[in-house]
């Protein structure tokens, strides 16, 4: 990792800007979820990480950011007891990945499941990304109706959102039209920076996806039954 000063001495106009070079490589990273019971809920462990940043002035009133992240191989873990579906999202045990003319072929051993490289140049009021490029090796994801839950009522609160309602409690919850402010939330200003894309590459992508219901999660519905959930408040 390498940084030089670019502008002499701190504190003038223009003497924060430092040029970046930074290579970072991690064997295993694991990252949890903890709420404040606590309890842990997931657990995000990475392989062969690998990270590259590059800030270049030699335009200082345009900043050059460039960004590469790639990793080996990834898995997020439910981690709440009894969990139906331990693995919520992992690399899918026949992992292949659609090759040039629509030909699928085999992810080679070594190859990462996730690549990502970004060139961003600052400008003034303005996010000019040159090029943006995303690719995913073929994923499954499994979620059950209690992970779901659990989540909700973790981010409730630091969101602002209004608690799940029990199907019991019939239609009294949707005159209140929270849902429709989910959907339609109140006008903000406008964003001071405006974003622009010139280059964005997204390799195709494959999910394999599985939801499950359980009939013994608190305030669900019996097992093949949906949940309730207005989007759209009910028309008077």
């Amino acid at each position: 990792a390498g940084a030089a000063g670019g502008g002499g001495g701190g504190g003038g106009r223009g003497g924060g800007m430092v040029k970046v070079d930074l290579h970072v490589e991690l064997g295993k990273l694991h990252v949890s979820l903890v709420n404040a019971t606590p309890a842990e809920l997931l657990q995000l462990c990475v392989y062969g990480l690998c990270c590259d940043f590059r800030r270049d002035l030699a335009n200082a009133l345009q900043p050059v950011l460039e960004l590469s992240l790639s990793a080996r191989h990834l898995q997020l873990d439910n981690q709440l007891l009894h969990a139906s579906l331990p693995v919520v999202l992992a690399p899918t045990a026949a992992a292949c990945r659609p090759a040039e003319g629509g030909r699928a072929r085999a992810r080679e051993a070594g190859e990462p499941v996730v690549q990502l490289f970004l060139r961003l140049n600052r400008m003034r009021g303005v996010d000019y990304f040159q090029k943006l490029e995303l690719k995913l090796a073929p994923l499954s994801l499994m979620v059950e109706e209690s992970l779901v839950l659990e989540l909700h009522r973790f981010v409730a609160p630091l969101l602002g959102l209004p608690a799940l309602a029990d199907p019991a409690e019939g239609e009294a919850t949707s005159r209140e039209g929270w849902e429709w402010r989910l959907v339609a939330p109140a006008p903000r200003p406008l964003l001071e920076r405006q974003v622009v894309v010139d280059l964005c590459t997204v390799s195709p992508l494959m999910f394999d996806v599985t939801l499950r219901a359980s009939g013994q999660t608190r305030g669900s519905t019996p097992a093949g039954q949906p949940r309730r959930l207005h989007v759209v408040p009910p028309r008077q």
